[in-house]
């Protein structure tokens, strides 16, 4: 009777003991761990593989890692092919400060793995998790081979990662490369992050970094990854000299680097090093491949010779290209060539009637697939047309643009112009219109450029009841555009001196800095920028005018006394500016040259 009384009582102790496992989850999902271990130690062991993981975690929350231990070995006993188990032992060993013992099941468990080795990825990831790196790169370590030697690196290099093992970390992700090139996108990724760190740069990992790629790239001579990860790495630290100088080596060793060459040329432009993007551009140009790239090298020489204003970069075009029709037929692929030759026929020849003749040869071509060259054509001719006064001519090829490319860069950029057309002209509520949508743009560039037009409309106006000073300003800000130098530098005087407590005297006093520097003359440019300082050491340009002067007194005077003398009042009065690193930085380098000569 009584037998038969058990069998009855089973499915009713075995819905209780389920709903204790149900209810003990609830407890865990919920990050109540004591409660819910109260309740799992209460269980049958043979319901242990269910609640298993949420049963380990709530111990290890609660640094219960003896009774954690136990729990583990219980599994670990009844299933002994699956490792995991026994990691887990090791795991709460180490925590419990039972280091001879986790190393000698660590051994165990090594030893195991050489006949499960699919088990290792598991047992080290275990491992990696509860940040015992070293233990994880063993496991790792014992069972690599040929067969799981990539997916092995990657795992490795992310553990050594976390010990700050950089040179072990790189030389694993090196190594990867040899196995599988596809992963080098991956491995730049990984560098990058380590690089720069929460935006801090990691100098110590940028070293050994640097000594690698040069090692590995002089050991693997036939093989490009290892020197493209170098240009790469002097890319990332804006040494574009030795960046220039590799790929040079690689291209004429491989080929095909004109590319990465042409990528190089516009960041020196970037960084205003005229004069060493003109050589990358006559590099690519004495290829004579003649293909698009060889053109697109000569319209960017161009190109720099304008946006440079440098005479001798102006002098060398002229020389360059006064038979250009005989060696550059005007079709498909030289397109960017003759916009830009066209531009510059009109800037610095003052020739715009052979400039308005070839862009309106280039508007009238067929069969342009490119349809971003014929747009970068047109945005040229509209230039030159605001250059000539003929603004709204230039509205309408801008409008067209715009519309064609609203979601591109180039839209962007066609809309920029046209909000400064309208500024230009006095009409700041439509310009402002066009400004508030660009100030959203994938372009930071445009985005800049848009905020800071925008920002100084609504700053002035918001200051007048008339906008006739703004006007002025504006008036001039085109004059100078147009290159009517004498003509701006005139109406800002007149603002200067008739509007002298207006918030725009100072911004007027930059413009004219700008101007005297294109015309080097430095004297006025020195003028200019104490005039800015006179009216306020704490306007929003003084830390400009500051480190404009220092930078004219270094660079322009060599006067090294006054030179650091502005350098030094950026660190000692604007510690926020973006001028204090460079500053910090040229004070530095003044100080050694001068110890050098002592």
């Amino acid at each position: 009777m009584r037998f038969i009384i058990l069998l009855l009582l089973i499915p009713f102790i075995s819905i209780s003991q389920n709903n204790d496992v149900q209810k003990a989850q609830s407890l865990f999902s919920k990050g109540d761990y004591e409660k819910a271990v109260q309740i799992y130690e209460k269980l049958p062991s043979n319901k242990l593989p269910r609640f298993y993981s949420s049963y380990l975690y709530s111990l290890n929350a609660l640094s219960k890692y003896k009774e954690a231990k136990k729990v583990a070995q219980k599994m670990y006993l009844r299933d002994k092919n699956n490792l995991r188990y026994l990691s887990d032992v090791i795991i709460f060993e180490r925590k419990n400060n039972d280091k001879s013992q986790a190393s000698k099941n660590l051994n165990i468990l090594i030893k195991e793995l050489k006949t499960k080795p699919s088990q290792a990825l598991t047992i080290s990831n275990n491992f990696n998790r509860n940040e015992m790196y070293d233990f994880a790169i063993k496991v790792l370590d014992a069972t690599e081979n040929d067969n799981n030697r990539t997916n092995y690196l990657i795992q490795k290099a992310e553990n050594y990662s976390s010990l700050q093992d950089y040179d072990k970390m790189i030389t694993c992700l090196l190594d990867l490369l040899e196995y599988n090139a596809s992963r080098e996108l991956y491995v730049r990724n990984k560098f990058q992050k380590t690089i720069y760190n929460f935006g801090i740069k990691n100098e110590t990992f940028n070293k050994s970094l640097k000594k690698f790629l040069i090692s590995y790239s002089n050991k693997n001579s036939k093989n490009p990854i290892y020197s493209d990860l170098l240009v790469w790495y002097f890319i990332q630290n804006k040494n574009y000299e030795m960046a220039y100088r590799q790929s040079v080596s690689m291209d004429l060793k491989f080929g095909d680097y004109d590319f990465t060459l042409l990528d190089i040329a516009s960041l020196l432009q970037e960084e205003k090093k005229y004069m060493q993007a003109n050589k990358v551009y006559n590099y690519i140009i004495s290829k004579n491949k003649k293909d698009k790239l060889f053109y697109q090298a000569h319209a960017q020489k161009i190109n720099l010779a304008f946006v440079s204003d440098n005479q001798q970069l102006i002098k060398e075009v002229r020389e360059n290209y006064d038979n250009y029709e005989l060696d550059f037929p005007l079709n498909k692929i030289t397109i960017n060539f003759y916009s830009a030759y066209a531009k510059f026929q009109a800037l610095h020849n003052n020739d715009y009637e052979s400039s308005e003749k070839i862009f309106l040869k280039i508007l009238n071509l067929d069969n342009i697939k490119d349809e971003v060259d014929m747009a970068e054509a047109k945005l040229n001719y509209s230039d030159i047309l605001v250059y000539d006064g003929r603004i709204w001519e230039a509205l309408i090829y801008y409008s067209q643009v715009e519309k064609k490319f609203k979601e591109n860069p180039i839209g962007h950029k066609a809309k920029l112009k046209i909000a400064k057309v309208y500024y230009y002209n006095g009409d700041f509520e439509v310009a402002q219109a066009q400004l508030d949508v660009l100030k959203r743009s994938t372009s930071k560039l445009i985005s800049n450029d848009a905020i800071d037009l925008s920002l100084l409309i609504t700053d002035n106006l918001s200051l007048d009841t008339t906008d006739i000073v703004m006007r002025i300003y504006a008036k001039a800000e085109m004059l100078a555009y147009q290159r009517k130098y004498i003509e701006a530098l005139s109406l800002y005087d007149s603002l200067i001196n008739k509007y002298q407590f207006h918030s725009l005297v100072d911004e007027a006093l930059f413009e004219k800095y700008k101007i005297y520097y294109k015309l080097e003359d430095f004297d006025n440019c020195i003028f200019a920028l104490n005039k800015i300082l006179d009216y306020n050491l704490n306007d929003i340009l003084a830390d400009d005018a500051t480190y404009y002067l220092a930078k004219i007194y270094d660079e322009k005077i060599n006067d090294i006394n006054l030179a650091l003398l502005n350098y030094n009042i950026i660190i000692e009065k604007f510690q926020g500016s973006i001028y204090y690193d460079f500053s910090r930085k040229k004070i530095r380098s003044i100080q050694i040259k001068q110890n050098d000569n002592l």
